[in-house]
């Protein structure tokens, strides 16, 4: 058994036959302000069949003995390889991928046969295990069994010569001391010697600050718009409702969007909903609705209708301190299907309402002074993004790609850094949950797109994804950068100012996120040790 350091978010993934370069890191190494989520990873290799696999992670001792860390401030998963219906932007293939993507206690949650390409879940009933197949279109989960992770990581098996990767998550204390803490990774199995791995956690000697860009989602989630789905995408439990709002506080969303359909009325559970947000840790802010369009008015009493319909929402939400809230045009239309949604959106915005829609680059030359929030699909426009702003709208970036990309490096790349050097004001991709039919299941359905899952749900929590994480680490790259803007603000001569600019004007971003932020980290390092 070899154990090896490997970066968490890198072009390179692991997979159970992965051979891996010669140039290993013999440690686990990583940097992480007060208070901060990050990321790290270690490959096992097994040199011979292993069973009974347990992993122990012993207290971090701050190297200048004036503390410690707790091994619980480290959380560690399997990264599970499985199947899915494809391996690119949401389109299915009509084949079958084998990807890393889940993040499980209980690696037997989902038990693969990689040789005949198919997979089956782990369900409980009355005390009785049964595993449903979930590698074909016919295939399903009944609604009368329960699917359960392990909340703490499970003793597990590989075969000879095969390679896994195990996920750590650091959750920094809020009032750690800065400095370097070491300490070790043992893993041991049964009749071979326990190894183990040095881990090495940087704490540095500042707090992020928060990121004027933002970082949202689109989020389908209701409370009971119809029976309440097991394991649903759509019609939530209250407690599942509050596993889905604190794993996006967690991930850096502090205002995912609303959904809402049907009446014009806001929905019987729609109070406990917003209470559910705060509790979580979402301020009270801007409501992002979608679900319940503006449509396309022209005549008189569709605009009375339209008009009832804003005057009702701004006084629900204003009442409850929310404000102002972005109503949702026709989705994705194309510039011949804008024109009649204008009437509509002047109208909201004379009642005090904001517009917001995803839609294409381009419609700007018709819908820039009506359209408050943008949400462009695709590659980043920073011409396009302008052509709002100069009126004060703000843009955001959507499909670029949307969730459901087994990839955690294309997500921290297209929303962190990249983000900012469009202009764009923020970011608002499809969907933390979408599912065409049973949402394990990524072969079910009719439609040709894959599901869209950042954290699958079970009844007991959520399995949360690789992907996830990278989203993740583009957000935290977004507050490394707001950070060194506030300690640029600060900087007294206006030429220095101008230098420290440049110099952020001219970083590569074609560069890997992670030496990016090293590089944000030694400037900010720099700039406070000159104060």
């Amino acid at each position: 058994m070899s154990l090896y350091g490997w970066a968490p978010i890198q072009a390179g993934r692991i997979f159970p036959d992965s051979r891996l370069p010669e140039e290993i890191d013999s440690r686990v190494a990583l940097r992480a302000t007060p208070g901060e989520v990050e990321p790290a990873s270690f490959v096992i290799r097994a040199n011979q069949a292993l069973s009974d696999i347990g992993v122990r992670i012993g207290p971090l001792m701050n190297i200048s003995g004036t503390g410690e860390m707790k091994p619980s401030v480290l959380d560690i998963r399997i990264v599970k390889v499985w199947f899915q219906a494809g391996n690119n932007f949401g389109m299915r293939k009509g084949k079958k991928t084998f990807v890393p993507e889940l993040l499980l206690k209980d690696e037997e949650l989902v038990r693969v046969d990689s040789e005949i390409g198919r997979q089956w879940i782990k369900t409980t009933k009355d005390g009785k295990t049964r595993f449903f197949e979930i590698s074909n279109p016919e295939s399903s989960i009944p609604a009368d069994v329960e699917v359960h992770d392990a909340k703490q990581l499970q003793p597990f098996s590989m075969k000879e010569n095969e390679s896994k990767q195990l996920w750590l998550t650091l959750r920094a204390p809020e009032n750690i001391a800065s400095g370097t803490y070491v300490g070790k990774i043992s893993v041991s199995a049964a009749g071979v010697p326990e190894q183990a791995l040095a881990i090495e956690v940087e704490i540095l000697p500042f707090t992020l600050e928060a990121s004027d860009i933002e970082t949202s989602l689109y989020y389908r989630g209701q409370l009971f718009r119809k029976p309440a789905e097991p394991r649903g995408w759509r019609n939530k439990q209250p407690q599942a409702y509050r596993w889905d709002m604190e794993s996006l506080v967690d991930h850096g969303v502090m205002n995912p969007s609303f959904t809402h359909y049907g009446s014009p009325e806001p929905h019987e559970h729609l109070d406990q909903e917003l209470t559910i947000r705060r509790e979580s840790g979402m301020p009270k802010g801007p409501v992002y609705m979608n679900g319940l369009t503006l449509g396309k008015p022209r005549e008189s009493r569709e605009l009375a209708a339209l008009e009832r319909k804003v005057r009702h929402w701004i006084g629900w939400f204003g009442d409850r301190g929310y404000g102002p809230v972005y109503f949702y045009g026709v989705d994705e239309a194309k510039k011949d299907a804008l024109v009649p949604q204008i009437a509509g959106w002047k109208l909201t915005r004379r009642l005090g309402g904001r517009v917001m829609v995803a839609g294409y680059v381009g419609a700007a030359e018709i819908v820039d002074r009506v359209l408050d929030m943008p949400i462009l699909a695709y590659d980043l426009d920073s011409d396009e993004a302008k052509r709002y702003q100069i009126h004060g709208h703000r843009v955001y970036s959507y499909a670029n790609p949307q969730v459901g990309y087994e990839d955690p490096l294309v997500y921290r790349r297209n929303y962190g850094f990249s983000i900012w050097k469009a202009g764009y004001n923020g970011s608002m991709t499809y969907a933390y949950q979408h599912g065409y039919d049973e949402i394990w299941n990524d072969f079910d359905g009719t439609e040709k797109y894959r599901d869209h899952v950042f954290a699958y749900p079970t009844d007991s929590g959520l399995v949360e994804t690789i992907q996830y994480e990278g989203f993740r680490e583009a957000n935290d790259d977004l507050r490394y950068l707001a950070t060194l803007m506030e300690r640029i603000d600060r900087v007294i001569l206006p030429g220095d100012r101008l230098e420290l600019h440049v110099w952020l004007d001219r970083l590569d971003l074609e560069l890997d996120p992670e030496l990016i932020r090293n590089m944000i980290i030694a400037k900010i390092l720099e700039l406070d040790s000159a104060r």
